[in-house]
């Protein structure tokens, strides 16, 4: 305790010059008594300002002049007993100054996006307070104080008032909407001319490819790109024609296209998928950020991260019951079906390490694991705009894709299909996790598609509408199958049919691929091929690499029979 001493002493000091002055002793009783008079006159003449006590030997001189002066002041409105004098209008313009400044639904600003580092111009979706503990919501009386507390864009305890944490949903112009996010307001700030052009129609750019967001190929209205397809081509299609480029190349229609009801379900949809409700999941040994809204239920997104086994795909909103859940050990190993096909690891023939492991498809059938395959539909909706299916799942078949290796199944990927369909799809839905993208994995998916196809001797097609994503992985897989065909000299002149027998691909599909190459021609009312052989490298070259190759020959799988299933229902 002997460094708190030396404090003490100099604090001591100050106090006590005012009496211990340096002249006479006399002479400060007298000025004593004389301060102490001058200040009771101030109290009781002037009782608006309050004299504090270090300042009552300044203010004993100047106190008849300053209560001369206030009396030619026009009058001020007077304060209440408990505030203190001062100026008190600042303080509440202070925290809407600079870029903290707050902001309301459908503002323009300038945001720092996640995906790049980089600020781009956003609009506000939607403006929300935040908790400062996120278990609150968990507590017991939460919801009674969430009520009673202020208004979050207004008042004193608002989202205006200094320290109170807001965050905004934003939507990056000129960008997808899976890339929209929420934000702080430290990553905000006022759009301004200076900025550019606020695009909110996603127009052509200089550099359309450069910054996008959107797959390789695909413009902004979301059709692909056809090579040598300029400008002044696209100028002079009809609204018949572009209607007709539309349906191939699977653009989904404006909402002013639509039918009225057609039109309503969609802006619904819209309202409602507007703002993603789980931001992040745990699922094995990934975090995965999500992309769109998935109808959960509320209670188990309030803290917007959901913990999925990736067994069983049950979904839980604390990482306690997770843990909890595998400690007590997953009853399912493996997806609930019968395994129709093991492909081997991939081992590199230097080091003869494994570089992929073993991979496995299981078939599940929606009408006997139905609970798996609705959390299936829910996962996947985190990654799928327009996906509808959630809990109809019975008269699907469900494709599920998983790594193996020591500890156990992983679920990388899947693609469904209807038992029966009239119209031939042989693919309802498709998705590869982010955490296994670019692995081969999405390709393997839509070329097994079309393997049960030749299994089943049906053409088949995916359903529309596609995504982005989806449309460039499927024009890379019918390109590098339809030349591969073409490229084979020993084969005679083929035509679209012939195509579409060995392919299994539906004939608009291979035109669509044809066209969108330039390799083919209409010619005297028939569609004719015109492949050059170097023309047919140089595309074989620009669709890349096929991913995982199936092969056939390893597949084990008998097609849907309805009829033996009904009868087996009944019986």
């Amino acid at each position: 305790m002997e460094g708190a001493e030396p404090e003490v002493a100099p604090a001591e000091t100050p106090a006590e010059d005012p009496v211990v002055a340096d002249v006479d002793g006399a002479a400060n009783v007298v000025n004593d008594e004389a301060t102490e008079q001058a200040a009771e006159a101030a109290l009781e003449d002037a009782p608006a300002p309050e004299v504090s006590p270090d300042d009552e030997p300044a203010a004993a001189p100047q106190d008849e002049e300053e209560k001369k002066e206030e009396e030619d002041r026009p009058p001020e409105p007077a304060e209440g007993p408990g505030e203190p004098a001062g100026p008190a209008p600042e303080p509440p313009r202070a925290p809407d100054a600079g870029p903290r400044a707050d902001y309301s639904v459908g503002d323009r600003v300038m945001a720092l996006a996640n995906f790049d580092g980089g600020y781009h111009a956003a609009t506000v979706v939607e403006r929300q307070r935040v908790e400062r503990d996120r278990d609150k919501s968990e507590r017991e009386g939460d919801a009674s104080e969430k009520d009673k507390s202020p208004d979050a864009s207004n008042g004193p305890g608002g989202s205006h008032a200094p320290g109170t944490p807001v965050r905004y949903y934003v939507h990056f112009e000129r960008f997808p909407k899976r890339c929209d996010q929420w934000v702080t307001p430290e990553r905000v700030r006022p759009w301004t001319a200076s900025d550019g052009e606020f695009d909110t129609a996603g127009g052509d750019a200089d550099d359309p490819d450069v910054g996008s967001g959107l797959a390789p190929g695909i413009d902004r209205n979301g059709v692909e790109k056809r090579p040598g397809a300029g400008s002044e081509a696209d100028r002079k299609l009809t609204r018949t024609r572009k209607r007709r480029m539309n349906e191939m190349n699977h653009v989904e229609r404006a909402p002013e296209d639509m039918a009225p009801l057609e039109r309503l379900i969609e802006e619904e949809h819209e309202q409602k998928t507007r703002v993603k409700n789980v931001e992040m999941i745990e699922m094995g040994r990934y975090e995965i950020d999500c992309w769109y809204y998935s109808p959960y239920p509320d209670d188990f997104v309030q803290n917007g991260k959901l913990f999925v086994c990736e067994r069983c795909l049950k979904y839980m909103k604390r990482k306690k019951t997770l843990v909890r859940h595998r400690e007590k050990g997953c009853a399912m190993a493996h997806p609930p079906g019968n395994e129709i096909y093991r492909h081997p690891p991939a081992v590199d023939p230097g080091t003869g390490a494994e570089t992929r492991p073993r991979l496995s498809m299981y078939e599940v059938d929606g009408g006997k694991a139905g609970v798996y395959c609705q959390n299936l539909c829910l996962l996947s909706k985190l990654f799928l705009d327009h996906k509808t299916l959630y809990y109809d799942v019975e008269p699907f078949l469900f494709y599920v894709l998983c790594e193996v290796d020591a500890k156990g199944h992983h679920v990388v990927g899947y693609f469904s299909k209807e038992k029966c369909s009239e119209e031939g799809y042989n693919l309802a839905c498709i998705l590869t996790l982010p955490a296994y993208q670019r692995k081969g994995y999405g390709k393997m998916l839509i070329s097994f598609s079309y393997e049960l196809s030749k299994k089943e001797g049906k053409v088949g097609t995916p359903e529309r509408p596609l995504s982005d994503l989806g449309l460039v992985s499927y024009r890379g897989y019918w390109t590098r199958e339809l030349l591969a065909i073409l490229k084979d000299e020993s084969r005679a002149v083929m035509s679209i049919k012939d195509l579409s027998e060995l392919t299994m691909i539906k004939t608009e599909d291979i035109i669509s691929t044809l066209q969108h190459l330039n390799l083919l021609a209409y010619q005297k009312g028939a569609y004719v091929i015109c492949a050059a052989p170097e023309l047919i490298e140089k595309h074989l070259k620009a669709a890349g690499s096929p991913g995982v190759e199936v092969d056939p020959t390893k597949l084990i799988w008998t097609p849907y029979n309805a009829e033996k299933e009904y009868a087996n229902f009944r019986g």
